[in-house]
């Protein structure tokens, strides 16, 4: 026979506390283009090692966003006697309104393909912000190839385009500041 886990009144009520408190899906729009700026999905609540055990992931093109996202956390922790683990973050990578790279980029695409492309701003964790991290000021651009089923066993991508997207990678870096 399976043991059956009781908690105590006070650990179920801090426990639900925490799951009502923290903030969850979209929390922050940007005012100049369609795109969530901040987010968090509280995405996991288990057991583990005889503690309950909420996993939070936060994102935000703005950093001051995000941490002050995870000031509520610790302040929240604390009020409940929790603990509080930080890992894990993808740095803000904030839209830029002019970018030198993106323009250069949409022409070199319209001369090769003859037509304009699709440029969009996602709500997502991308190197970009990394890279922002290391080198605060740098013009940056995502694109890459058709990918299906992305974070899923079945992901894949098209190998078609990624010889386009290879292509004009290549084209992107010959004109650069001709």
């Amino acid at each position: 026979m399976e043991d059956i886990k009781v908690y105590s009144d006070e650990t179920k009520f801090k426990a639900i506390s925490a799951m009502n408190l923290i903030k969850n899906g979209p929390m922050s729009k940007s005012t100049e283009i369609e795109l969530v700026i901040t987010s968090n999905n509280l995405g996991i609540i288990k057991e583990e090692d005889n503690n309950i055990k909420l996993v939070c992931a936060p994102r935000s093109s703005v950093e001051s966003n995000l941490e002050y996202f995870r000031d509520e956390m610790k302040q929240l922790a604390e009020v409940l006697g929790a603990n509080y683990v930080e890992s894990d973050f993808y740095p803000g990578w904030e839209y830029a309104q002019n970018s030198y790279i993106r323009d250069l980029s949409v022409e070199t695409y319209e001369n090769i393909n003859k037509k304009k492309p699709e440029v969009i701003a996602i709500h997502a964790g991308l190197e970009c912000g990394f890279l922002l991290e290391k080198i605060p000021g740098l013009d940056t651009i995502s694109f890459g190839p058709n990918m299906y089923d992305i974070h899923t066993p079945n992901e894949h991508l098209s190998i078609k385009s990624t010889q386009k997207t290879f292509d004009l990678l290549c084209e992107i870096l010959n004109n650069y500041n001709k």
